[in-house]
């Protein structure tokens, strides 16, 4: 089996060279004599040219372009290639096996040669160098074994019961971040509702709140244009009716404390120093994530309507499809990971099979099967009584720590979410006339 081609094949369908790269096989490594394991000639001209790609563009190119640099007739690839994850094991086992075969071959032919005798200290200085040497370039190669923790090692003790986590980036309610303990690096957080359930608002002030303490945020937009999103974010940190922004009909009081939040998005020391606003296209997949996480470095990713993303081995969204939606919450989370941010995404509740009890949205009523519900760190169900514009806020699945269910009432004229007792709010809505 020609790897090389296998590798390259799999690229050019999944349109990524990542599981390749993250299992060592990038340009420094190719530049290393082990590499001819896998590729040599062509098969490292064509790898070069698609790695090349990849850093400049984010994704792999299309067959089309691959073909015009080389041409089928004369660079045939394997019609069904192995599985990426294939691959990169033969590709570890290969590799690693000609770097020891050819450290055994040197250190023979040192003991071997006319003129070593026993005990010759010259000669065993010689093949320690020519094994540690071995050993350098296995590690500087492929790395496919990740971090094995020992928990009979000893630790510092002392050190160890001194760490405290501290609070990690806001949901932006203050019970779930009181529970929950923030967002931290490498968590996906997921939010399902129905729609008009406020998702949008709930992930737009988590990324507001967010950017408020210090975090630099990546907002990614489909149903809205990003000029939206804007006014919206506008709205949230100013504390102003968004139907007002939407107008641009504020009032001096209003406009004052939207004067106050534009400064401080330009100016304030203690405030994130980016609050990208980007609108997903039609065709966005996790490739196009990477890419821009890679390119803007955010500490905080918000996508509103994961259910939008394509899949890239299906080709459909994940919305759509349930194998689709596996995969990208699978790749969801390794992305978070991956990057170490925080990773927080809104999907759609299935109307048909809603939860009309009072204990809120739950895991069966995810779009898209359960993907997301397995894989995210924390999944809070949102749902928003039209009736009495009352919105209950309830933990689906928390990996770390219980986070109670509370309901909440938007102001929308200073755009604060309040909570109050249950009793608290029919009195509330009582006296609204509602």
């Amino acid at each position: 089996m020609d790897i090389g081609k296998h590798v390259i094949a799999r690229a050019l369908a999944d349109q990524t060279v990542r599981p390749f790269t993250e299992a060592g096989m990038t340009a420094a490594w190719l530049d290393l004599d082990e590499s001819a394991a896998v590729f040599e000639g062509t098969t490292a001209r064509a790898w070069r040219f698609l790695l090349n790609h990849a850093d400049r563009h984010g994704r792999v190119p299309g067959t089309e372009l691959f073909r015009r640099e080389f041409p089928e007739a004369g660079f045939r690839l394997p019609a069904d290639p192995l599985l990426a994850s294939e691959l990169a094991e033969i590709a570890v086992t290969e590799t690693r096996r000609v770097v020891i075969q050819s450290a055994q071959a040197a250190v023979q032919d040192v003991f071997t040669r006319t003129d070593f005798t026993q005990g010759d200290v010259k000669s065993v200085d010689e093949a320690a160098g020519i094994i540690r040497d071995a050993a350098a370039r296995l590690a500087e190669g492929l790395r496919p074994v990740s971090q094995l923790l020992n928990l009979t090692d000893p630790i510092d003790r002392d050190a160890w019961l001194a760490e405290r986590l501290e609070r990690g980036a806001p949901f932006g309610i203050g019970g779930v971040d009181d529970d929950f303990w923030g967002i931290q690096p490498g968590h996906l957080i997921a939010l399902v509702g129905r729609q008009k359930s406020t998702k949008t608002f709930l992930l737009l002030n988590s990324a507001v709140q967010a950017w408020m303490e210090g975090w630099d945020v990546l907002f990614y937009t489909f149903e809205m244009g990003a000029r939206e999103i804007a006014d919206r974010a506008y709205a949230l940190g100013a504390h102003v009716n968004p139907e007002a922004i939407r107008r641009r009909d504020l009032g001096k009081p209003q406009r004052r404390k939207l004067e106050d939040f534009l400064d401080a998005l330009e100016k304030d020391p203690d405030a994130g120093d980016n609050f990208r606003i980007s609108e997903g296209s039609g065709a966005f997949t996790l490739d196009d994530l990477n890419a821009d996480i890679t390119r803007y470095d955010p500490h905080m990713v918000y996508v509103d309507g994961a259910y939008f993303i394509i899949d890239r081995h299906t080709k459909k969204a994940s919305g759509a499809d349930w194998v689709a939606g596996e995969n990208v919450a699978r790749e969801l989370k390794t992305a978070a990971r991956a990057h170490g941010v925080g990773l927080v995404c809104s999907t759609q509740a299935q109307e048909k099979q809603h939860n009309h009890s009072k204990s809120g949205i739950e895991g069966r009523t995810m779009l898209g099967g359960t993907g997301l519900l397995r894989t995210s760190d924390l999944v809070m169900g949102a749902d928003m009584d039209q009736a009495t514009r009352v919105l209950t806020l309830n933990c689906v699945m928390s990996r770390y720590a219980h986070v109670q269910t509370r309901k909440y009432r938007w102001d929308w004229d200073s755009m604060i979410l309040s909570g109050a007792s249950d009793a608290d709010l029919e009195a509330d809505i009582a006296e609204m006339g509602i």
